[in-house]
């Protein structure tokens, strides 16, 4: 397997197993493999997350810590893992915090994992640890400022960057947003809906994809995006702070990264004043222009849709059992809202 670029799929075996006997399964791979990255098998291990990859927290008996990252099958490429490392250290470059990498003992940074009971295999990465808070939710309107600003200079950073020529990262357009050919799975297949709210997102994303080929993809508001940038992606400590989880970036809309924060918030009250705080964060740095602002609510819908994907694409998982209901909610109130707006 050393041989391939990328690792296709989870094994039969895994994704049979019950959420507590994958995150089990999961834990063992991460014991084998931390030794890889110098970090003894003895350390302790906790799991900070587990979507579509699962991320743990490793702590050695010297101090020594790291996130270790199982990355989910037939995801990314090992090119475009490495090409995520290369747009973090650009953005350093660039005033800005990212997690480092850490090389495996053998000089990789992108290594392999497997369990010999389920045949699972999976990417396995390590990023030195950085403590620190989500940004206070006691003060949103300054927080989303604050996501704005960061988000104007990650956009800058990439403007302006001759990426090296084996730069590989995915695209987040009309075609692979949300649908049938999404990145993240097809809304179509979520269970939880009824035809009659499959129809009216399918009359929202027909909305959607009509706007997106009107605004169009030319440079000055299409690049280089972060692609999750939520508060919870966000580190604080003292005054600085640290952009984490790049899982998902590559080439999009800018826009796309003000979506990705507010997606949450499209149908409750607070989503007009957190909107216009990011604006306002935004154009501190970089301009955006009344035709890209009249777009924010496609994007939003654009990303509510892609998510709606990925509750098809992991029914099972702990995530879609825990919030799908909330997911569906969300997803068929912003539809009606966005679509009676038109």
């Amino acid at each position: 397997m050393s041989g391939q670029d990328i690792i296709a799929r989870s094994s039969d075996r895994f994704v049979a197993l019950e959420p507590d006997r994958q995150v089990a399964t999961l834990e063992c791979m991460a014991r084998r493999t931390s030794t890889a990255f110098g970090i003894e098998p003895a350390s302790r291990l906790t799991l900070l997350g587990y979507r579509e990859n699962a991320v743990f927290r490793l702590d050695g008996a010297n101090g020594d810590r790291v996130a270790l990252r199982l990355h989910q099958p037939g995801l990314h490429t090992r090119s475009e893992i490495a090409s995520e490392f290369a747009f973090m250290k650009r953005l350093r470059s660039c005033g800005l915090e990212t997690p480092r990498e850490r090389c495996s003992m053998s000089g990789e940074s992108v290594i392999e994992a497997c369990d010999p009971e389920t045949g699972e295999a999976r990417y396995a990465t390590a990023l030195e640890w950085v403590d620190g808070h989500v940004p206070s939710s006691s003060n949103m309107i300054e927080a989303y400022r604050q996501v704005g600003a960061i988000a104007a200079k990650i956009h800058l950073a990439g403007q302006d960057w001759e990426r090296p020529s084996n730069f590989s990262r995915w695209t987040i357009n009309a075609d692979t947003g949300f649908g049938e050919t999404g990145l993240w799975g097809d809304y179509h297949r979520v269970d939880k809906l009824a035809l009659a709210q499959i129809t009216l997102l399918d009359r929202a994303g027909d909305l959607v994809l009509a706007r997106l080929k009107n605004f169009g993809e030319t440079s000055d508001r299409f690049g280089l995006i972060h692609g999750d940038l939520m508060l919870e992606n966000l580190l604080v400590a003292e005054r600085q702070v640290t952009i984490i989880d790049f899982d998902d970036c590559g080439f999009g809309w800018y826009l796309y990264d003000l979506a990705t924060a507010l997606f949450a918030h499209a149908s409750s009250d607070t989503y007009v004043p957190l909107r216009d705080a990011w604006i306002e964060g935004y154009r501190r740095h970089r301009a955006l222009g009344h035709d890209e602002i009249a777009m924010i609510d496609t994007f939003t819908m654009m990303r509510v849709l892609g998510l709606m994907g990925w509750q098809a694409r992991f029914p099972n998982h702990p995530v879609t059992r825990e919030l799908g209901d909330w997911m569906v909610g969300h997803a068929v109130a912003y539809a009606a809202a966005y679509v009676g707006r038109s």
